[in-house]
């Protein structure tokens, strides 16, 4: 059996510029650039030589005018241009690295323009590093998901009239999914749909349904293993299967309850540890499982007992609903 290629890693403080450029040119499969800013006069024609020789460049930067340089690449076969705009106008897409051959991943403060290499910056640059690489990854294709979904993306308003209002709230809202524990023979779980107030909490059920093996179907845990063998091709496969399994939530919610899911998440008990061995009262909330690029940046990780009304009544209804066992 073949050993796993050997873990090696760099800092650089200084002369960043030739370090980076250095890495660049050993590419030869792909090259995945996520950078806020880059000096397109220096790093275009090293872009386009790569593509030249076969490599498949996908360059993500943030969509200002400082990257006007960045059409002098549009149109060239092998390059493909993400120039990504956020859901808040005072927010910026400030990622900092690049993965090459999906076996180096060059990431740190320094941002690939004119003015960086006169700043205090650095670079670390990892090879063979899988478990790091596959995150970012992650990252990137998210992003990708993100540019493609924002020029169809529309705000959801969450209209409540709770509290007595003559007017219905005016504040964004999302669609967050709630998935029910397996319970039976068929592992049964019931699946709700909510709205809900990203400002005040407001919460309205929009949609319910029975299903069988649910849980098993869109997170099969043969996908999801965090030990797989320290190899390219190795993580590759468990990169794929990760994306399965969001690709499967997000059809599942577009195809049965026939909406754009934001996020998905289940009810538990927040202090499990402290309720199991020394008998304190559960605190329930809502753990997210999975959110779309979109909505990542709104919608936080946990949702606590008593946050808000609707956040409550989630809990509450789902609770009284026999959902938990």
């Amino acid at each position: 059996m073949l050993r796993p290629p050997s873990k090696k890693e760099e800092v650089h403080f200084d002369n960043i510029d030739y370090y980076l450029t250095q890495c660049l040119q050993k590419c030869r499969e792909s090259l995945k650039v996520c950078v806020a800013w880059i000096s397109w006069d220096r790093y275009a024609p090293i872009f386009k030589r790569l593509a030249e020789k076969g490599a498949t460049v996908e360059i993500i930067f943030n969509n200002d005018p400082k990257n006007s340089g960045a059409s002098r690449l549009q149109g060239i076969p092998g390059i493909t241009l993400y120039p990504v705009n956020t859901r808040r106008k005072n927010s910026i897409m400030h990622n900092k690295f690049c993965i090459i051959d999906d076996t180096t991943l060059l990431t740190g403060s320094f941002n690939w323009s004119r003015n960086a290499a006169t700043h205090f910056e650095n670079i670390l640059i990892l090879y063979n590093h899988f478990d790091v690489i596959k995150e970012y990854k992650h990252e990137f294709e998210d992003l990708k998901w993100h540019y493609d979904f924002y020029s169809i993306a529309e705000n959801i308003v969450c209209g409540s009239k709770e509290e007595g209002s003559r007017h219905p709230c005016k504040s964004t809202a999302y669609h967050l999914g709630i998935l029910g524990a397996s319970r039976g023979y068929n592992n049964e779980s019931t699946v709700t749909v909510w709205k809900l107030c990203r400002v005040y909490g407001h919460a309205k059920l929009i949609s319910e349904s029975e299903e069988i093996y649910l849980n098993d179907t869109l997170f099969s845990e043969n996908e999801d293993d965090h030990n797989f063998p320290h190899t390219k091709d190795a993580m590759l496969q468990s990169f794929d299967g990760e994306r399965s399994r969001m690709t499967r939530v997000s059809k599942y919610f577009s195809d049965r309850h026939e909406l754009q899911i934001d996020a998905v998440g289940i009810v538990s008990i927040m202090n499990e540890p402290e309720h199991l061995k020394y008998q304190e009262p559960p605190e329930h909330g809502i753990r997210i499982l999975w959110r779309n690029m979109y909505s990542r940046k709104i919608i936080p990780d946990e949702f606590y007992d008593g946050e808000s009304d609707g956040v409550d009544e989630i809990i509450e209804s789902t609770l009284n609903s026999n959902y938990y066992d």
